[in-house]
This record gives C-alpha cells, sequence and structure tokens, in this order.
C-alpha cells in the first residue's frame, strides 16, 4: 500500500489545486466527510435507475465541498475517498475491483493512501504495486508535492 504525505505550505497548495482545477474531476468519490463549525458527511452515492454508474465524478460534487469550505476556510479535517472507475481500474489490473485514494486532511498535513479491493483472493502484490505507481504518477504528473510517508 502507498502512503503519502504533504505539510503546510504544500497543503494549500493542494487544497487550492483540489477545488479548483481538474486534475481529480475524473475520479468517483465514494464519501466526504469535513469537519468545520459541523460535521457535514457527503455520499457520492448515485441514486436513480437512469445513472450508468453508481458514484459522482469529483467534478459534480467539488462546488458542493467548495461552498461548505469557503465559509470556513480551511476545515479542522476532511476526509475524501476517491475511486477510479471500472473501466480504468480493470485496464491497471485484471484482478481489480476497485481501486482507492484516501485523502485525509488533519493537523495541517494531509495524509493520502492507495488501497485496492480484489476479484478474487491473491497473495500477490501486483495489484498493489500497480494502483501504488498509477496514484504516484497522478500526483507527481500533475505537479502535486507529495513525499512517500515512512
Amino acid at each position: 500500500m502507498l502512503a503519502l504525505t504533504m505539510e503546510e505550505p504544500n497543503v494549500r497548495i493542494f487544497m487550492n489545486r483540489l477545488l479548483r482545477e481538474e486534475i481529480f474531476d475524473s475520479l468517483e468519490v465514494r464519501s466526504v466527510e469535513i469537519c468545520a463549525m459541523t460535521r457535514v458527511d457527503i455520499s457520492g452515492e448515485l441514486i436513480g435507475e437512469s445513472e450508468a454508474r453508481a458514484f459522482a465524478k469529483w467534478a459534480q460534487i467539488k462546488p458542493l465541498v467548495t461552498t461548505i469550505i469557503k465559509n470556513h476556510q480551511m476545515p479542522r479535517q476532511m476526509k475524501i475517498i476517491f475511486s477510479c472507475d471500472e473501466e480504468t481500474a480493470a485496464s491497471i489490473h485484471e484482478n481489480a475491483s476497485a481501486l482507492f485514494i484516501n485523502m485525509v486532511y488533519e493537523n495541517g498535513s494531509i495524509t493520502i493512501t492507495a488501497a485496492t479491493s480484489q476479484k478474487q483472493f491473491s497473495m500477490e502484490k501486483s495489484l498493489d504495486e500497480k494502483w501504488g505507481e498509477y496514484v504516484n504518477f497522478l500526483f507527481e504528473s500533475n505537479g502535486v508535492p507529495v513525499k512517500i510517508k515512512e
């Protein structure tokens, strides 16, 4: 499992890019939890039979999150669970059931972990390795300043 971290001033740079740029717009959102004045929980699950996918894209949820944060500056804590769509998961590894990016902001720093869910149980780690490489590339290629958490 890949774990990345960032601290100030990179946190503010990242949050600005997360909320204003399109880097993560194609990722699906499983859930968002924001603790500011109150706790706000947002499910990314789409409701309705006409939807072709189960979860909203970040591009759809980002305006709501931006509005909540805008009124309170930086929240005390925030957690976002992203996932890639089924086609991307299948293209990364044939045993990928779901691929996640967990982002947690707390105490002035951000921790990002890459997690996987397998279609069939396997002790083999190539799925974790390939997803970790993909996530690391996503951040590096978009100039997001992260370092591997030790």
